[in-house]
């Protein structure tokens, strides 16, 4: 499974470098991008993305597996896959969301994608479906505390890219109104069961 990624990633790569701009390949490469509330039996990758992913990391905290179950009996967990018509990238992202009424916030507690899957508006994807939950808890707020290590400098600077601004506290945050729509060219997928559940978190 992993050799077959491996040249999935090498057939888009070389695509991409036949001369033609970043965004038609975008275009042509029929990206879809699916949001999930996380399953038990996803567990065990959600504990894996935490341990491995060191350059879009969020928090920098790395969980077990039984960890990550029990964080599911009081948070929010994502999950983020996604596939295009090279393959099928499997289980690349995920996050931990919690709400706070007092402050009208929803805290994005945990954020961490596969660098293998960055770049193509994945990672915009995500965060859009966070602001539509956000939205639908009538949060007014997206905050991300982040944690700078050695590598993780992209995350922050899709955050600026994003439109979050570090405050006083050190945390980045936007408003939940202006968190940006998906990039054009992505197919998200936000299943009924994703959408059913939102207003009953």
């Amino acid at each position: 499974s992993r050799t077959l990624m491996v040249q999935q990633e090498t057939a888009r790569k070389q695509e991409l470098g036949t001369n033609q701009s970043l965004e038609a390949f975008l275009a042509d490469l029929d990206l879809r991008v699916t949001i999930s509330y996380a399953g038990e039996h996803d567990s065990p990758r959600i504990a894996q993305l935490t341990q491995r992913t060191n350059q879009f990391n969020l928090s920098l905290r790395r969980r077990t597996v039984e960890e990550v179950r029990r964080l599911q009996d009081r948070a929010t967990v994502l999950t983020l896959s996604a596939r295009d018509r090279f393959g099928d990238y499997g289980l690349v992202g995920a996050c931990v969301l919690c709400l706070s009424d007092e402050t009208n916030t929803l805290e994005i507690e945990t954020l961490v994608i596969s660098c293998r899957a960055l770049g193509r508006g994945v990672e915009d994807s995500l965060l859009y479906s966070i602001g539509r939950i956000a939205s639908a808890h009538r949060a007014e707020l997206l905050a991300a505390p982040f944690t700078e290590g050695p590598r993780n400098a992209p995350i922050k600077e899709f955050l600026i890219r994003s439109g979050f601004h570090q405050d006083a506290s050190g945390c980045w945050t936007i408003p939940v109104s202006r968190v940006p729509d998906p990039p054009p060219h992505v197919h998200l997928e936000l299943p009924e069961p994703f959408l059913a559940q939102v207003a009953s978190i």
